[in-house]
């Protein structure tokens, strides 16, 4: 592992956030174009502002898919990244707690019972290969 694989844990763990927030805004839209189109478009004269503001919203919405598909293909080639570092890993276990850790985004108490250590040596086995690879 690199110096920077830290950096590069922090980056992946601040896309899956940053995918989980555009989710919920490209699902809030998409609800609100439903309704839209459902009450304005059906009764609405073509030409009308009902139409531009509804046609905006789409816009609006496919503008957020397009950031997610973005966002999907920076984690997956930061995921591939991560993923090659860990496997230049020697030790099995410490390869096993840094991938629940970073990839799987468990707790330290989670990648204690999985692993049947306590958390103070899942943390610290963690700490310990990140500094020996630095």
């Amino acid at each position: 592992m690199h110096e920077s694989f830290e950096n590069l844990a922090n980056e992946y763990k601040t896309l899956l956030t940053e995918i989980k927030l555009l989710e919920n805004s490209r699902i809030e839209l998409k609800e609100k174009s439903e309704y839209y189109a459902a009450s304005f478009l059906s009764h609405t004269p073509k030409g009308s502002s009902r139409h531009n503001t509804f046609d905006k919203y789409l816009i609006t919405l496919e503008k957020i898919e397009d950031k997610i598909i973005e966002t999907l293909l920076k984690v997956s080639q930061k995921r591939l990244r991560i993923e090659a570092q860990i496997n230049n890993i020697n030790n099995e276990k410490v390869r096993c707690i840094i991938r629940m850790r970073v990839v799987n985004g468990c707790s330290w108490q989670d990648v204690a019972s999985a692993m049947h250590i306590s958390a103070s040596t899942a943390k610290r086995k963690y700490i310990q290969a990140l500094s020996r690879e630095a």
